[in-house]
């Protein structure tokens, strides 16, 4: 079924062809998810809307009368519809439009790396990293989800760094996922202060959470002002000169 809700639109929109889209950047939708069809061609036609399954199977069938400005916004309500493939139809006298869209089990994953100073990963992953006073933050959090409908977060003042909020469509790149969906890989960044003198670790955690309740947490120790010789005396030696290292991850 759907639920069906005018757009808020403004000024007179001359005659134009029957078109419809979708609000999704992928046209995958997680079960749940609130989507909405966007319809526009003549100020108040008449257009059929349908909905067909994978199958051909009629889902849902509206007639619906476009507003002044030839606008109108359909609110797709997916809880009501098993995951798979669907075509939405508008007919209006001999015009058509179609866009075909699917809904997945909701999911979102979440792998968080440090990256160098150029936004580089680094070479291996690590649950602990080493900053000091006034040294460069730098966090890759690469993202697996449906699509950009969601939110990445993450409060770092523990650090000096400050808080971190990020929606999917902020992504510095993005690309497809083999079984559907898309990955999105975010950096965080930033100084810490160079006047901190605190000495120790804080346990420090970067969120992803979308709207269907779909979330992922994942979690490291920032270590600030100590090197790690201190920590562990058996990674050091007389002639480890830890500062000279670039890439803590790839040190040999």
């Amino acid at each position: 079924m759907f639920i069906l809700a005018l757009s808020v639109s403004v000024g007179h929109v001359e005659a134009a062809p029957l078109l419809i889209s979708l609000d999704s950047d992928t046209l995958l939708y997680s079960a749940g998810e609130d989507a909405v069809a966007s319809l526009s061609c003549n100020p108040l036609a008449k257009v059929i809307v349908t909905v067909l399954n994978s199958t051909g199977g009629l889902v849902s069938n509206v007639t619906v009368t476009l507003n002044s400005s030839g606008k109108l916004a359909l609110g797709l309500n997916t809880t009501v519809l098993q995951t798979g493939a669907y075509t939405v139809n508008a007919t209006m006298g001999a015009s058509h439009a179609q866009v075909n869209f699917s809904i997945v089990p909701a999911f979102i994953g979440l792998e968080v790396r440090a990256a160098g100073a150029d936004g580089a990963e680094l070479s291996r992953a690590t649950p602990i990293y080493y900053y000091f006073n006034g040294s460069s933050f730098n966090v890759l959090a690469n993202v697996s989800a449906p699509n950009s409908h969601f939110v990445l977060a993450s409060n770092m003042s523990a650090i000096g760094v400050g808080e971190f909020s990020f929606i999917g469509s902020e992504a510095r790149s993005t690309g497809p996922l083999s079984g559907g969906g898309a990955w999105y890989l975010f950096l965080l960044n930033g100084t810490v202060p160079g006047n901190s003198t605190e000495m120790g670790q804080a346990r420090l955690s970067i969120n992803a959470s979308a709207g269907t309740g779909a979330a992922a947490s994942e979690n490291f120790t920032a270590v600030m002002n100590i090197q790690p010789l201190t920590v562990d005396p058996a990674l050091g030696g007389a002639t480890t000169d830890w500062r000279s290292i670039p890439d803590l991850t790839n040190a040999s």
